[in-house]
């Protein structure tokens, strides 16, 4: 693919190129190339349903519980901890551990830090 330069007011704004392109450019000025997902973005807001949730009160950890469509046995099984667990976290009558969130996360595809309320 050819690079398209996208001007705005005349004025060069943008490139499209293709993303092989991309990473031939970079690693010829001696970079690497990374992509980094939307949701690991501090100015990303959360879905609707999540930002709903969590405006009804609802632990962050259940309100991408339920946006994931996931049964707390559900997302036990697959983080690799109790039911209890996660229903204490999401009552607030336990904090958590690190180690807990960072697999609740895996499996919700959130960084920990938006389960902790950071």
């Amino acid at each position: 693919m050819k690079p398209r330069v996208v001007t705005v007011k005349g004025k060069p704004h943008l490139v499209i190129m293709a993303y092989s392109d991309y990473v031939e450019l970079l690693e010829s000025k001696g970079k690497k190339a990374t992509f980094q997902t939307k949701i690991d973005t501090p100015e990303e807001q959360p879905p609707a349903e999540v930002h709903r949730n969590l405006k009804k009160g609802k632990s962050p950890l259940k309100a991408w519980r339920l946006y994931r469509d996931l049964t707390q046995a559900a997302l036990a099984k697959r983080a690799g901890v109790s039911t209890a667990t996660i229903s204490l976290i999401e009552n607030d009558l336990r904090p958590g551990t690190i180690d807990t969130f960072k697999a609740l996360a895996k499996v919700l595809k959130v960084p920990a830090k938006v389960l902790m309320g950071s």
